[in-house]
């Protein structure tokens, strides 16, 4: 069986950038999650990765976090979704209603 790093790599070989989705109005474990894995392609695939969200961050503590991370998520100003940039969704699925899918 092929382990998840292989799984990630083959499923983003050939692109150059990566969508990160949390689900809308992300809470901690979600942008933590997110944060994770754009650095995690960044550092082990050389893909640049954006974490794009709708909704708000709304909780003291998460803007907090926002802050202190330096800002890494940003809003998704756009309703639709460019297709030919590799998708991932964290801490949400699709169907889910929670997130701009």
């Amino acid at each position: 069986m092929m382990d998840k790093l292989e799984q990630l790599r083959e499923v983003l070989y050939g692109h150059s950038q990566l969508l990160i989705i949390p689900h809308n109005d992300p809470d901690p474990d979600a942008i933590a999650s997110a944060v994770g894995l754009q650095y995690l392609v960044a550092e082990m695939f050389g893909i640049k990765a954006q974490i794009r969200y709708r909704g708000i961050i709304g909780w003291a503590e998460n803007r907090a976090l926002v802050r202190y991370l330096k800002h890494p998520l940003h809003k998704l100003k756009h309703k639709k979704i460019n297709q030919d940039i590799p998708l991932a969704l964290i801490d949400t699925q699709p169907g889910a209603g929670n997130n701009p899918l």
